[in-house]
């Protein structure tokens, strides 16, 4: 077989099929959309204004649920001045997290697309009753809002219960007693439970938390769910209902428009054992939030979501919403593979392994740079001190690489806790510089110095450091992962350029200019 004929046919139909595959997905995302009937695409936007009294200050907004009738198929952020953190912390599961880079005033708008159908044709939440002995200790604890233990709770629930032996029964009579004698009320209502019960009236906060803590004076697991009544409004407020467990399920309650067992289809969740939609740390003060509904046509080329398919396996927009930023950082890896490919193979640039620098920018794209920056030259310095030592007794390869990744990690935490201490804002993602690859390169740096010389390993690093740069820059770029995103098909134009690439067998700029006093006429 011929390379000179089979490489530019290999290319030929590589570019046909990346065509052909974008020609068809673009006729389908362009195509008329075909919503079933009682389908309808809203959107619920967050807005947000805050002042931070220092950097690191966190903001934490609640990201909507998909549930069996409503799915959430995209969502926006508009930072302004904010970062959005890659990572969420235990604390904040299910949250976006924002952070203040530094102190001053911030503002951000989130906005989420809704696809609500009729149908049901989405899985909801998980509701069995696993739960741990954590987990069954917050759902009976008392709370400032939720007084299981006042006597108001508990004399009301022995009036309730009185002759009562069934926890169905008993939570029964208790979700009616609070949607039949505990009035509506807004201005001046109470919202916590002891209030709500000793005045008979009280907001939709007041009636939650007043089945909250009679479930929960009655050993029966109960918890606050928080979320929006999906319809028009310019000026929506967050919405809290109950959900409890009686058995081995969850429940859903709300006894101000007296659903059992279940909500509405139209009611959204975005918070579970929680009110607070957008909250703020501790150094977040003068938060003001706004929120509305709206109904939005559907966008360009969103495909029939409620008639599920096997083709939708080949729609990355699909995957839930948390999913998309690193999808997108993913594709756009081989487009550092090519970027990597032409400076090595064309320009000539030398570099520490072939694929270094596209690793060090993948984790430099999970930091604040300036972070990622300072824990790589520490580490580094570090490492290479650390390495001429070692090289006195004389070790074998693995266990002293084994040592230098011993060091690199303790360098690593400990740069996070000092960045801590000053609040420079470190992320907590610093540990994802890969802590291998930092400690072959500061062998390879030692040794490429004892072999060759100096001045010849810096130039490596530079080298590395410079396309690990420029692919950094490729990675961020949000529009190209947007687009590769939506159609990943476009990689065979990437892999056509790199079978090009591959059989290159010109000379590397960078050795034009080296020998260029050759070319030179006498």
């Amino acid at each position: 077989m011929n390379p000179r004929r089979t490489t530019p046919r290999a290319v030929v139909v590589l570019l046909v099929i990346g065509a052909a595959c974008v020609a068809v997905r673009m006729r389908f995302r362009h195509q008329e959309e075909r919503l079933a009937p009682g389908d309808s695409i809203w959107q619920l936007t967050y807005k947000a204004r805050l002042h931070a009294r220092k950097a690191n200050a966190k903001l934490y907004a609640a990201s909507p649920e998909t549930t069996k009738n409503c799915r959430v198929f995209e969502h926006r952020i508009e930072e302004s001045g904010l970062t959005l953190e890659a990572r969420r912390p235990k604390h904040a599961a299910g949250d976006i997290v924002l952070s203040a880079p530094k102190a001053g005033q911030f503002e951000v708008k989130l906005q989420f697309g809704l696809h609500v159908s009729d149908q049901g044709e989405w899985s909801p939440e998980r509701r069995d009753g696993k739960m741990t002995a954590k987990d069954r200790e917050r759902c009976l604890q008392v709370e400032k809002s939720v007084q299981v233990s006042d006597a108001a709770v508990t004399a009301t629930l022995e009036r309730l219960t009185e002759g009562l032996s069934s926890r169905d029964e008993i939570l029964e009579r208790l979700v009616e007693y609070c949607n039949s004698d505990i009035m509506p009320a807004r201005e001046g209502a109470p919202r916590d439970a002891v209030g709500a019960l000793e005045q008979g009236k009280a907001s939709a906060l007041g009636h939650a938390r007043a089945l909250v803590a009679l479930c929960r004076a009655a050993k029966i697991p109960a918890r606050l769910v928080t979320g929006f009544e999906i319809r028009s409004d310019s000026s929506a407020h967050p919405h809290t209902w109950v959900e409890a467990m009686p058995g081995k399920h969850w429940d859903a309650y709300d006894p101000v428009y007296g659903y059992k067992h279940e909500v509405g289809h139209h009611f959204l969740p975005v918070r579970r054992d929680g009110v607070g939609v957008v909250r703020g740390s501790e150094d977040v003060t003068d938060l003001l939030t706004e929120y509305s509904i709206a109904r939005v046509p559907p966008p360009p080329g969103m495909f029939d979501l409620t008639r599920p398919s096997a083709l939708q396996i080949l729609d990355l927009k699909q995957l839930p919403v948390n999913l998309h930023e690193p999808m997108r950082i993913i594709l756009l890896m081989p487009l550092g593979a090519l970027v990597t490919a032409v400076f090595r193979t064309i320009i000539g640039l030398r570099t520490f392994g072939t694929f270094t620098p596209t690793l060090l920018a993948l984790a430099f794209v999970f930091n604040e740079w300036r972070t990622g920056l300072v824990v790589f030259v520490t580490v580094l310095v570090i490492g290479l001190v650390s390495r001429s030592l070692l090289d006195r007794l004389k070790l074998l390869l693995v266990p002293r690489l084994g040592i230098i990744l011993t060091l690199v990690v303790v360098c690593m935490v400990f740069g996070v806790a000092v960045e801590h201490y000053f609040a420079w804002t470190p992320t907590g993602e610093t540990v994802l510089l890969p802590m291998v690859i930092l400690t072959m390169l500061v062998e390879r740096f030692y040794v490429t110095t004892e072999e060759d010389s100096m001045r010849f390993s810096l130039q490596l690093l530079a080298g590395t450091m410079g396309l690990g740069f420029i692919v950094y820059l490729l990675l961020n770029w949000k529009a190209v992962g947007e687009l590769v995103l939506v159609y990943p098909e476009l990689h065979c134009f990437t892999v056509a350029v790199l079978v090009l690439i591959g059989r290159y067998t010109g000379y590397r700029w960078s050795e034009l200019w080296r020998f260029r006093d050759m070319g030179a006429k006498p």
